[in-house]
């Protein structure tokens, strides 16, 4: 064999080897594709499995549970109204914390049966103008509370491309947040605006209120979570988790900034495309329910 033969030979044979070599590779990430996809697909179907047994809660919630506190409440009324003055001080008084408990219940299952509609809301995708939401939001809650001094300034025409009711519903959450925790300031100063951070779209609702304590950041966003007594601040602690649900569906992130006694900051980014984002929940649940 001549020299030049062997030199063609050595290289065929590196090249079959390199080729070999190169299936292993692509044989081997092929399969731990395929694993991570099983792995993808079970996580899903739990997923599927919780959506299912917390829309049953809500059902349960809504139909098993509201009857007795209804009841609760109302007997408890009865007995205030029409046996008040058979009942001492003390009957009387533990009456009141009866009826009062009951109706604290009852928002929190009000509460629950409103994160549960976010859950389970079918998104419509169509152009909102977040501007004018929020100017009708800021409108309804001075109409609530006519005597409060609040600058309110809101960045005209902000336009997004999201579900308008659930939108809408997060904004009123935010916006009514800034509004209690500025009801001790004279006068409170509202913003939303929009701003670019890390190249992304990003809104913001700033208020001069209470603020929070930084380190208590990670429990804005828990359900029932409070970071001020209710004897302070009146609510069940649910608005921030709603509007969190809300921005996760829309593929989007929400955070805050702030420290106590000088106001806060919440940031939230909506997908940039988010039609795309759906389509590929949509593909991925139909492959894990085939």
């Amino acid at each position: 064999m001549s020299y030049l033969s062997q030199v063609k030979a050595s290289l065929l044979t590196e090249t079959i080897y390199e080729i070999d070599e190169s299936k292993k590779v692509l044989l081997d990430v092929n399969k731990k594709l395929l694993q991570q996809k099983d792995i993808i697909e079970h996580q899903v179907r739990l997923l599927n499995e919780k959506n299912k047994e917390l829309r049953a809660f809500s059902h349960s919630v809504s139909h098993d549970l509201q009857g007795p506190i209804r009841r609760i409440e109302g007997f408890t009324k009865i007995l205030l109204e029409d046996y008040k003055d058979k009942l001492d001080e003390n009957a009387v008084e533990h009456l009141w914390r009866i009826y009062n408990a009951a109706e604290d219940m009852a928002e929190m299952i009000r509460a629950i049966l409103r994160l549960g509609k976010v859950s389970f809301h079918q998104l419509a995708l169509q152009e909102v103008n977040l501007s004018e939401l929020a100017a009708r939001i800021i409108q309804q809650l001075r109409q609530d509370e006519p005597d409060r001094k609040v600058e309110a300034a809101i960045k005209p025409d902000m336009r997004v491309k999201g579900d308008k009711t659930l939108l809408e519903m997060m904004l009123q959450n935010l916006l009514a947040n800034a509004w209690k925790f500025t009801s001790k300031v004279s006068p409170a100063v509202i913003e939303f605006g929009e701003k670019i951070i890390d190249d992304k779209r990003t809104f913001y609702v700033k208020d001069n209120g209470v603020g929070f304590n930084a380190q208590q950041t990670n429990k804005l966003f828990k359900e029932f979570s409070r970071l001020h007594g209710k004897e302070e601040f009146a609510g069940t602690g649910i608005g921030l988790a709603i509007a969190y649900r809300i921005i996760i569906r829309h593929g989007g992130e929400i955070w805050a900034e702030g420290s106590k006694n000088q106001g806060a900051v919440f940031y939230f980014q909506l997908h940039r495309n988010i039609e795309s984002f759906l389509q590929l929940n949509d593909t991925i649940a139909r492959s894990t329910n085939a």
